[in-house]
């Protein structure tokens, strides 16, 4: 079991390439705060705009932020890169702060390149004007998979880029795929 601090990179890395995070096969409690998620980016970090891979495999994972602006798991405070996060076989549990970050994604200004939710139970709780799965008021939010899921709990919303006409569509199928708990709106 890993309990304490976030797990990610650090403040203003600029000669720090961010690497990715995998967890697997294990029971972690992480806490984020000041601009750093509890798993995923800190805050202004580096501004080239790589991918980082998020992936939870097999494992039981508890990530809060207290603070604003600031993903759960995901993306930092103003952080410039492009996350890819794959939960699956697992339960997680993410909560952000109060204002603009997602709880399963990005902040208010960051970018999410695929989000996907496989056979997994999880609860995403964000706080005003963001997503529990996907991002903040500017976010860019590329495509969101909930597949084979028991259950989204108190899951306030779900990002979709507003461009994607097959939006509404995919979020009627999740709706009735995945068993969506205490409804959502689309953002």
């Amino acid at each position: 079991e890993i309990t304490g601090g976030g797990i990610g990179f650090v403040y203003n890395a600029a000669n720090t390439r961010p690497t990715n995070i995998h967890i697997n096969n294990a029971v972690v409690n992480a806490s984020g705060k000041g601009g750093y998620a509890a798993i995923g980016g800190g805050k202004e970090v580096y501004t080239d705009g790589s991918d980082v891979n998020i992936t939870i495999t097999n494992s039981t994972v508890t990530a809060k932020v207290p603070s604003n602006s600031v993903a759960a798991i995901g993306g930092g405070t103003d952080d410039k890169n492009t996350y890819h996060i794959k939960i699956e076989n697992s339960v997680v549990s993410a909560t952000a702060g109060k204002y603009y970050g997602a709880a399963i994604g990005v902040s208010r200004t960051g970018t999410v390149g695929n989000i996907e939710i496989i056979n997994s139970v999880v609860t995403a709780e964000a706080g005003n004007q963001a997503a529990g799965i996907g991002g903040g008021p500017k976010a860019n939010v590329g495509n969101i998979l909930i597949q084979n899921s028991g259950r989204i709990n108190y899951c306030n919303r779900i990002m979709l880029n507003r461009k994607h006409s097959f939006g509404l569509f995919f979020l009627l199928l999740l709706s009735v795929q995945s068993g969506i708990n205490n409804g959502f709106e689309l953002i």
